[in-house]
């Protein structure tokens, strides 16, 4: 199970635990005594370098996110310009923005080289589902509060991008055999 693990010291060990509990793996933290010889002069610590490893895949997740922003917005734009219902606009930019970010998140994000066509199938019910939860909300908050509709778009988006993150990470983009066949 550890064998394909990507990452090196910190990063690997932190890749493991996730591994682990993603395929329901029970671990216990063992107390051990530390032995630093030398002063610990030849530890190979950074924190910055090595925080960012151990965090890349949040940093990754935010381009890739920035990145469907702008296409989502741009597109959502232009369709509310041209009188689309909220709906057909949001599901257009949605459309065009998950196109781009699928493959990010896939290849860029997740590094997952697992069954494409069940992944691509769970991202596109979850676009769907998100786009539906996107758009009710955007309905209803524009109109019992007062915000102009990009702003409300905003912050349903800003909600959303945590749940969906979740969902990509823990259902869609795995690491689970069966799902790599």
């Amino acid at each position: 199970t550890f064998c394909g693990v990507e990452g090196e010291r910190y990063e690997y060990e932190t890749n493991m635990l996730i591994v682990a509990e993603k395929n329901g793996i029970r671990f216990t933290e063992v107390p051990i005594e530390t032995i630093y010889e030398n002063g610990n002069k030849e530890s190979h610590f950074n924190p910055i370098r090595d925080s960012i490893k151990v965090y890349l895949v949040v940093f990754r997740y935010c381009f890739s996110s920035v990145l469907a922003v702008l296409i989502d917005y741009t597109v959502f734009a232009f369709s509310i310009k041209a009188d689309l219902s909220i709906f057909l606009a949001t599901y257009l930019a949605r459309l065009c923005s998950a196109l781009v970010n699928f493959f990010v998140n896939r290849n860029v994000v997740f590094k997952n080289k697992g069954n494409f066509v069940l992944q691509f199938v769970k991202y596109i019910l979850l676009v769907f589902f998100s786009g539906t939860a996107s758009g009710i909300l955007i309905t209803y908050i524009t109109e019992y509060v007062s915000l102009p509709i990009t702003m409300t778009k905003a912050i349903v988006e800003s909600v959303l991008f945590f749940v969906n993150y979740c969902i990509q990470k823990n259902f869609i983009f795995t690491n689970r055999k069966e799902e790599s066949k």
